[in-house]
């Protein structure tokens, strides 16, 4: 993930394009979030729910990453389109 973000920061600061790069970023950064949220809430079991425990806020943060500034669906279709434009194919959504 650092790499990726390292990556898109450099295509920002040389002017290059870097929407496929943020997409991927975005995409991959909400769902690895997700998955490790998902397996400690699995360790903690119900008392991951708790109110007290900074697990509950750590899986609202990473269900709402998913969804916040785009859907990580429509993070796919920006990386396809992407993608499908460099060789010359026109997709829409």
């Amino acid at each position: 993930m650092r790499s990726l973000v390292y990556r898109t920061a450099w295509l920002i600061d040389t002017n290059q394009p870097f929407t496929r790069e943020a997409a991927i970023c975005k995409l991959f950064g909400s769902e690895v979030c997700s998955r490790v949220t998902d397996k400690a809430l699995q360790i903690y079991g119900a008392l991951g729910y708790s109110r007290h425990m900074p697990l509950e806020r750590a899986f609202r943060d990473a269900r709402i990453s998913e969804i916040f500034e785009g859907t990580n669906e429509i993070q796919r279709i920006v990386i396809a389109a992407n993608i499908f434009q460099e060789h010359g194919v026109r997709i829409r959504p």
